[in-house]
């Protein structure tokens, strides 16, 4: 019994895992190689917005909708959840802009 509970527990926790590196591409590709959205906060909220209203167009460098629209929607909460702990650096980041 203790074997069975502790390999569901360790199934549960390798999905939980998988979920989390699966979402925050936003976050990742909002601000990678400077931002998308220069002196806008919450990128990464904007990034997903943008791809769920995509229309079968490309949304991003490795999705294409409708695929962008399923991520955007997965990835939308984990994005304002990064966006929000990353609000002082942003801030920070563009008041040290010269």
């Amino acid at each position: 019994m203790q074997k069975r509970v502790t390999k569901i527990t360790m199934q549960l926790l390798f999905l939980i895992l998988l979920l989390f590196s699966l979402f925050g591409c936003g976050t990742i590709l909002a601000r990678e190689h400077g931002s998308m959205y220069p002196g806008e906060l919450y990128p990464a909220t904007r990034f997903d917005a943008e791809s769920i209203h995509s229309d079968f167009e490309p949304c991003s460098f490795i999705c294409i909708a409708p695929f962008g629209t399923i991520f955007g929607v997965l990835d939308m909460p984990f994005s304002v959840v990064s966006d929000t702990l990353l609000l002082p650096y942003d801030i920070y980041k563009e008041h040290k802009k010269p």
